[in-house]
């Protein structure tokens, strides 16, 4: 595409004690083939060296993008306002949101805003690589991202309804329009801790599908120790799983009982409730959560 006539797209890199990965994530980003490109880093007050690392490089290689600015928070507000921070200093009317430790292939945004003008789309998600700097990566992650990815491929209505019971959707692969991310009114900040799901359930529900690009653009770090990444263990942080909550009983528990799934809303509410005893230490609480694991082991 020509980049004299190309519309503006914007990567929006958001931050967060990010010092030792956010320069190859920003180099990735100097190293797109598209031409018509702005930088935007939106940093949650960080307290490591993060801030003066991106501007330093900012000083060297800003003069790539149309624009690169660094947005900082005043006061740490966690991860939807800082998303909603970055986008908001963007201008471009395609929109790449990516974390600090991730990194683009070089043709990223020349093939997703390629794909997404030729064929009038407004939300895709690309196959993702998982990528690590010497730690091992869990058996079967790599298998369930591309399981995820499969799941891209559905329908609208089959994504609908998937979500009401999981969410398995590789949205760090995710590209989109600001006209969708303004028609749904950005991230929604009742859910601190839980920035993907009311973002991506409100895109569906507004009657945009969600397309597949059918190539690797983006490369997921695992490091082991992203909130999202410890989220597989038997017992969620305590603030990203009372947003967890919150989002089954504001979206799932609803669409779940409205389509005549009561078992899985069943099931599903009561491994929550159980999960949610834990972090209460009374007598009461530590012998009903025995209850439930015993059965657990039970079909």
């Amino acid at each position: 595409m020509d980049s004299l006539h190309s519309p503006l797209a914007s990567v929006v890199v958001i931050s967060y004690n990010s010092a030792a990965t956010i320069l190859e994530t920003l180099d990735s980003v100097a190293g797109q083939t598209y031409g018509n490109l702005e930088l935007i880093v939106s940093d949650d007050c960080s307290k490591d060296d993060t801030v003066p690392l991106a501007q330093e490089w900012m000083r060297r290689h800003g003069g790539l993008f149309r624009k690169a600015q660094l947005v900082q928070a005043p006061c740490r507000g966690g991860l939807v306002s800082n998303i909603n921070r970055g986008v908001a200093a963007s201008a471009g009317k395609y929109l790449k949101v990516m974390a600090a430790d991730d990194k683009l292939v070089p043709d990223a945004m020349a093939y997703a805003v390629d794909y997404m003008e030729c064929n009038g789309y407004d939300f895709c998600i690309s196959a993702v690589e998982v990528f690590s700097s010497g730690v091992a990566i869990p058996r079967g992650m790599v298998d369930a991202y591309r399981r995820y990815f499969d799941n891209v491929k559905e329908s609208l209505p089959e994504k609908k309804r998937r979500m009401a019971w999981e969410y398995a959707l590789p949205t760090v692969g995710a590209f989109y329009t600001r006209e969708i991310f303004d028609r749904v009114g950005g991230v929604d900040r009742r859910f601190p801790m839980w920035d993907e799901f009311p973002f991506v359930w409100k895109v569906l529900h507004s009657g945009c599908d969600i397309r597949p690009i059918d190539k690797v653009l983006v490369l997921y770090r695992y490091s082991g120790h992203s909130m999202s990444q410890r989220s597989s263990a038997s017992l969620y942080d305590k603030a990203y799983f009372r947003d967890y909550r919150r989002v089954f009983y504001k979206f799932q528990l609803p669409a779940l009982l409205s389509s005549g799934r009561w078992l899985k809303a069943l099931r599903r509410l009561v491994s929550l409730e159980a999960y949610r005893l834990r972090y209460n230490s009374g007598w009461a609480s530590r012998f009903l959560v025995r209850c439930f694991d015993r059965l657990k082991r039970f079909k």
